[in-house]
């Protein structure tokens, strides 16, 4: 049985109003392009997604909004988790205002962005405070987490523990953010935690030869929705059955039904991704071959039966030649606008 895990990062801090075009997408268009249209097309296929809450947003936009929205993910079914941004760096391409929210108001201080760069104390008293919050808003605490920046160390592992959070999906072995990793796309347990890491696939430019393939380029990447084609999700179901990959950990976020400038001037909706996303969902649902989990779900079936889990640590070789060479083309233009492009 193969299993699919799709898991959202549910955060927004850039463009003139973050909340409301970043998170919610709202583009005044009526219907919303974030996180809801997100959670309205995983509950018209019957699949619970998790949602992995940035909460610490609630410095910049109060609690309120925040939860609202945990309250309507779990209104259509959906699985809500704790997602770790202790700050926010300063980004350049910010709208001043932004940049200020950035630094006067995140809930640590802006040198502290990631969790690895915390103390063990901060790491637990941090976790601690978004179980809090999740629990307040939803009377429901939090069993799974994901580090903002897939940034984890040894100390993240004893403050999870220390807090009683059993499931992290943090572990990014392609991510130089990520120091501490038990495996490339395994499900692993360890001192009390089941990690199950962000997926991973070999993106390549080559050709295959029967069962074998020959490749001239070769990049590491992760199974993101706004990243792999619809093509390249079916290619991986197939390979990652055949080399016995058990789990595929679905990676997105509440903003990838958006596109935006590289300044975050400008928002409009990816209508061809919410397809592809659609076509995914119908294509996969019911199949006998596959079934779709939230991280909750898959908790308490792994406490059940881990063995089911327990596949090879592969990374699937998905053909991409002329997706990469598009990507490569989006990389050079981004660092042109980068260097010569303007703010205002």
């Amino acid at each position: 049985m193969l299993y699919l895990l799709p898991t959202i990062d549910v955060e927004g801090v850039h463009g003139r109003d973050p909340f409301r075009q970043m998170l919610r997408g709202d583009l005044g268009e009526g219907e919303e392009w974030g996180v809801m249209l997100l959670a309205r097309l995983f509950h018209k296929y019957d699949v619970s997604a998790t949602f992995f809450v940035d909460v610490y947003e609630y410095t910049f936009f109060g609690e309120e909004p925040l939860r609202r929205v945990c309250n309507e993910l779990l209104e259509l079914g959906q699985d809500v988790q704790l997602h770790t941004h202790p700050a926010w760096r300063k980004d350049s391409r910010d709208f001043k205002k932004i940049q200020d929210m950035k630094r006067e108001r995140s809930f640590m201080a802006q040198q502290y962005d990631f969790m690895a760069k915390l103390s063990l104390k901060q790491q637990v008293e941090t976790l601690a405070k978004g179980i809090e919050l999740l629990e307040a808003w939803t009377g429901i605490a939090p069993v799974a987490h994901r580090s903002g920046g897939y940034s984890i160390n040894e100390d993240t592992v004893k403050a999870l523990k220390r807090v009683g959070i059993r499931l992290d999906s943090s572990m990014n072995a392609s991510h130089p953010n990520s120091l501490l990793t038990w495996s490339r796309n395994q499900v692993v347990e360890r001192d009390g935690i089941i990690e199950l890491p962000v997926t991973l696939c070999n993106y390549m430019v080559g050709f295959r030869c029967g069962k074998r393939a020959a490749w001239f380029y070769k990049k590491l990447m992760k199974t993101d929705l706004d990243l792999l084609t619809l093509e390249e999700f079916r290619e991986l179901v197939i390979v990652a059955q055949a080399s016995d990959v058990r789990v595929l950990n679905l990676f997105m976020h509440s903003y990838s039904l958006l596109e935006f400038d590289y300044f975050f001037r400008k928002f409009a909706p990816q209508r061809l991704v919410r397809n592809k996303l659609e076509r995914f969902l119908e294509e996969m649902t019911g199949r006998s071959d596959v079934r779709w989990l939230s991280c909750s779900e898959f908790l308490g079936r792994h406490e059940e039966e881990p063995d089911a889990f327990a596949g090879s640590d592969e990374v699937p070789d998905l053909m991409a030649n002329r997706h990469v060479c598009k990507l490569a083309l989006n990389s050079l233009r981004l660092k042109l606008l980068h260097r010569f492009g303007s703010p205002e």
